[in-house]
């Protein structure tokens, strides 16, 4: 949803063309930047979205799809989280691309709101979980494609 509203907003997929215009993404999008940060919360398996290993408490070592990984493997694994999460931060910072570092506060403030998150809400279930992303987050989503539509 977030690059069918990139390409209403700039009549294209290039990043070039987002990156030529002087206004920020941000502006014309907030809802699908809220929505983009529950996205970010599930890629860094954060509580309540951490539904792979929420069955676990978080001081444990063992736990959800790694039990059955080690030594160079997991380290992979590892890595391969870290530049995902990487990744999507860079994203974040393209919602404001006009100035360097504004888009790294505002990455900054979602990182924050995050671990926040991820500490207020740590032993809901994951039915809760699956229910508010259908609903919350997907609203949020249409209902700004219908606002940069008309």
């Amino acid at each position: 949803m977030l690059l069918l509203a990139i390409n209403l907003r700039d009549n294209s997929f290039l990043a070039s063309k987002v990156m030529e215009n002087p206004q920020p993404l941000l502006i014309s999008m907030p809802l699908l930047f809220l929505a983009f940060i529950c996205v970010v919360a599930i890629e860094m398996s954060k509580s309540p979205f951490d539904v792979a290993s929420s069955h676990h408490a978080h001081q444990e070592i063992v736990k959800g799809l790694t039990l059955e990984y080690s030594g160079p493997f997991l380290a992979i694994l590892e890595i391969t989280h870290f530049y995902e999460i990487a990744i999507f931060f860079g994203l974040i910072m393209c919602f404001w691309h006009t100035s360097f570092w504004i888009g790294f506060l505002l990455e900054s403030v979602v990182f924050v709101f995050i671990l926040i998150v991820d500490n207020a809400f740590s032993r809901l279930p994951a039915s809760w979980m699956v229910r508010y992303m259908w609903t919350v987050p997907l609203t949020l989503a249409l209902a700004n494609l219908i606002w940069l539509w008309s």
